[in-house]
């Protein structure tokens, strides 16, 4: 076996002629290769859990003594003890990459939040595969450090345990586990967690004493240089046929040579160069150089801080530039430059696009970003503490700075999760990276994404948004669940400037509050909300002249009041130096209606004018599993006057993001306008654009419902017919609302059925706008004869009737000229969108596509000469062969 004739295997467990401690050196011999027996059988099974993986087996671990060799050089020492448990640690470092290392296996690694978190938004056994594989890296490591101790249950030979000398297991189990565990730790947590000094164990002499910090040093370095073709053998890869990026891996190690020392700098080789389609796997070696470069860098800094003797390695050569180790590990024609994407002033464009170029001249975006932030928080709490929406408060307070008459103070906070300090150090500000879809949430809080939080930030980028508000920024912060005065406090002195990370004082953060955010600002930054344009947005809509005033002409108070109005967090703002203030509660769906019609700023005469009661009609839009997308009433004015735009808004998590007139898409695709809100996902930071997520089956349920609660005695014949047309096109069902005046009296499509089901075809009304355009007229249009006047049984007249039909003047002349003409029914249904229910009726009835034409036609059942005459109509009949 190789690794038996390396200089440390060698150094430790060979004895000399006159060797006191033989028996000591033979024990920790025999128990190594005992142990590694018992590990080989586990590491053979990597390859069935983590499929796609290169070389894990006994002969990586093995392997691990040459690369160490290399590295430590010709003086560098260990003494048996030291050798003993660097051996076992590198047995165990990877073995947690199978189930067989875990209690319950495969069973059991479902049931640990890691798997959970993993399977988040997948079905039961989708990518199970994948699932293991990932839980098994993110777990073999930790691991390791339980190996050594546990025992495994044999029923033909009882106990097994991987160290079976008893006092040696007890001695360096605890040892070699943090050792192994450690080969995934970061250079800083090896100096703080390991120890410099440790006894050993008594069947062992006194002076073999274990240095912690100095074998995870070696086996850290020693496994990021076992990466050669031995890792990658052909058969194998052409049996597992890995994809993806296992397969950029293999191909890249299959090429590596084993690797060489000059001096102090390793030399990575390639056997054959890379060619263009290999260019992926060149880089994947190139990568593999600069870890083991920065292991090598950083272990002999945390050796030479112990003065201990360095690794004779100290570099990895040729990789300065990707040129330069294209030299060693070769290209065919081409050439690798590093040319991917980089931000070289990353607080530039922090400032710049975390300011009005992504958002816009809006400016309350930092406080809708930072109460956002704040929401996720306490969202994410309830979740792991298992309470409901009464748990949390998010609270704005402005007050005068004192030391200048000219800036104010703003302070948001919230009692939420908190940050640790190593969150608020890199997640908080790694400008476009989300903590909520990183790999520190589940670092930082194991089983919270399995959980499911509805969490609003998903771009990294809102907190700096308050750049364009100011520069001077402090955020203090702790866990929730850690010790009042366990406080982090990074301030921010300008975008130019590193921000300072501190520990804070109980003043900084009171008690209740987890985060608090402060900020020091110019007064017009908070006193000055009006409308960046000079024109205000306040609408005046004929022919209802309803009027809405927009948030961007409100106070802050109320622009803020407006943006939280559908929050399920409690949220309570004051400002101190004029008195105004506001609290939001959180019962979204159960709370009186009328606080939230407030809050949106939204007047019911308004809003309805007085068409309908507002407060009775706003109703939960609800799927049949129960779940809620939004509250909000069918917006009667808008479908009765078409030129009225709804007052339908919606939120993204709870916060009001758009005042656009939003609309609710039905099944059939029809637009519905609404008043309230809905709940609606977006993919742009900015929110400016947004999809409402309510579904088809939770939309028509509750138009439905609406429909149902329409009184028809505010209501004209006209404004009941509109109404019913809309719900027909939407829905494709009679509301009972008269739908279409017939023989003088407005009639349901119920009244209308037995008619058309026996007609061939209708007369609708048409008429000549200044002798030269041909429109449809409604019943808004008729002349009092159509009342009066009994007309002939297939003359039917809707709701509402068209603009010209023809564009082109000379297409309207001709028929009048002619006297009659044809028109395509698409061309029809196009340009008279109230009139599509009309033909959808008729195409459903009659089971055809409709013949359309427009003709002179008696309409009137009577002998008065006036009426008796022909009238233009258009003409609807059943498709031939129908």
């Amino acid at each position: 076996m190789g690794f038996m004739s390396t200089r440390l295997w060698r150094e430790a467990f060979e004895v000399q002629p006159g060797e006191r401690d033989e028996d000591a050196r033979n024990l920790l011999k025999q128990q190594l290769l005992s142990m590694r027996d018992k590990v080989a059988q586990l590491v053979a099974h990597i390859p069935a859990d983590c499929k796609g993986l290169t070389v894990h087996d006994v002969t990586h671990l093995d392997a691990l003594w040459e690369a160490a060799d290399l590295i430590s050089g010709d003086n560098w020492k260990l003494n048996p003890a030291e050798a003993f448990v660097f051996g076992a640690a590198a047995l165990v470092h990877d073995a947690g990459l199978t189930t067989l290392s875990y209690a319950n296996g495969r069973a059991g690694l479902r049931e640990t939040l890691l798997w959970k978190d993993a399977a988040s938004g997948q079905r039961d056994g989708e990518n199970e595969d994948h699932i293991l594989f990932e839980v098994l890296r993110n777990l073999h490591a930790e691991q390791a450090s339980t190996l050594c101790r546990r025992e495994w249950a044999s029923p033909i030979s009882g106990t097994i345990y991987l160290i079976e000398d008893s006092e040696l297991r007890q001695s360096f189990g605890e040892v070699i586990g943090r050792v192994a565990h450690s080969h995934h730790w970061s250079a800083s947590r090896v100096q703080a967690d390991l120890q410099q000094q440790i006894g050993g164990s008594h069947k062992l002499p006194p002076d073999w004493t274990l240095n912690e910090r100095k074998l995870a040093c070696l086996i850290r370095c020693a496994d990021a240089a076992q990466v050669d073709r031995t890792r990658a053998p052909l058969m194998t890869y052409a049996a597992l046929g890995p994809t993806g990026y296992s397969d950029l891996h293999w191909k890249a190690q299959a090429k590596l040579n084993r690797l060489t020392r000059t001096k102090d700098a390793i030399n990575f080789t390639s056997s054959s160069p890379f060619s263009i389609q290999e260019a992926d796997s060149w880089w994947i070696a190139y990568d593999l150089a600069l870890v083991l470069d920065a292991e090598l860098k950083a272990s002999n800094a945390i050796l030479g801080d112990m003065g201990e003797q360095l690794f004779t390695a100290g570099r990895v050569s040729g990789v300065t530039t990707p040129a330069d180790f294209s030299e060693r590990v070769r290209t065919d024609h081409w050439r690798p430059i590093d040319a991917s994407v980089r931000i070289s002033n990353p607080l530039l464009i922090a400032k710049t696009l975390g300011g009005r170029n992504l958002y816009g001249m809006v400016k309350d975006v930092p406080f809708r970003e930072l109460i956002q932030n704040s929401v996720d928080a306490i969202r994410a709490k309830r979740a792991i503490v298992g309470q409901s929406r009464e748990l949390g408060k998010v609270s704005i307070t402005i007050d005068h700075y004192e030391s200048d008459e000219e800036l104010a103070l703003i302070q948001i906070d919230d009692d939420g999760i908190g940050m640790s300090e190593n969150v608020i150090s890199t997640a908080l500000v790694d400008f476009g990276k989300s903590f909520w879809n990183s790999d520190l949430l589940k670092e930082e809080f194991p089983g919270l994404k399995s959980k499911k939080v509805k969490v609003i930030g998903k771009f990294g980028i809102g907190f700096f948004s308050v750049f364009e508000m100011t520069e001077r920024v402090k955020v203090a912060s702790r866990r929730y669940d850690q010790g009042l005065e366990d406080i982090n406090v990074l301030d921010f002195r300008g975008l130019a400037s590193r921000p300072l990370l501190m520990r804070g004082s109980r003043d900084e953060l009171p008690y209740g509050i987890n985060t608090r955010v402060t900020l020091i600002v110019a007064k017009s930054a908070v006193d000055d909300f009006k409308d960046d344009e000079d024109e205000p947005h306040i609408g005046y809509y004929r022919p209802t002249r309803r009027r809405r005033t927009h948030s961007d002409r409100m106070q802050l108070w109320r622009r803020l009041r407006y943006m939280c109005a559908f929050l399920d967090v409690s949220v309570s703002f004051k400002d101190n130096r004029n008195g105004s203030e506001f609290s939001h509660s959180p019962n979204l769906y159960s709370s009186n209606v009328k606080e939230l019609t407030r809050d949106l700023e939204i007047s019911e005469h308004e809003a309805t004018l007085g068409y309908f009661d507002l407060t009775a009609s706003l109703k939960p839009i609800k799927g049949p599993d129960g779940d809620a997308y939004g509250i909000a009433a069918l917006d009667i004015i808008s479908i009765i006057h078409e030129e009225s735009p709804s007052f339908g808004v919606v939120s993204v998590g709870g916060i009001i993001s758009s005042e656009s007139a939003h609309t609710l898409e039905s099944q059939s695709q029809a637009r519905i306008p609404y008043i309230g809100v809905a709940e609606a996902r977006t993919e742009r930071a900015a929110r400016d654009q947004s999809t409402i997520i309510a579904t088809y089956e939770a939309i028509d349920a509750w138009l439905e419902d609406q429909f149902a609660m329409i009184d028809t005695s505010k209501l004209k014949n006209s404004d009941q017919m509109q109404l019913a047309s809309f719900y027909y096109q939407v829905l494709g069902k009679c509301s009972g609302l008269p739908f279409t005046l017939h023989q003088g009296e407005p009639k349901s499509i119920s009244d209308i059925l037995p008619h058309i089901e026996r007609l061939t075809s209708v007369y609708l009304p048409v008429s000549f706008r200044y002798d030269t355009y041909i429109e449809v007229l409604g019943y808004s249009a008729l002349t009092a004869e159509f009342f009066e006047a009994q007309t002939v049984d297939k003359f039917f007249v809707t709701a509402r009737g068209s603009r010209r039909i023809f564009d082109n003047e000379d297409d309207s002349k001709r028929v009048k000229n002619t006297g009659s003409g044809e028109i395509s029914f698409d061309r029809l249904y196009k340009v008279w969108p109230a009139g599509r229910s009309m033909l959808e009726l008729l195409s459903r009835k009659w089971g055809s596509k409709i013949e359309c034409r427009f003709s002179q036609e008696p309409i009137f059942s009577t002998t008065i000469p006036s009426l008796s005459g022909k009238r233009w109509v258009l003409i609807l009949s059943r498709g031939t062969g129908s």
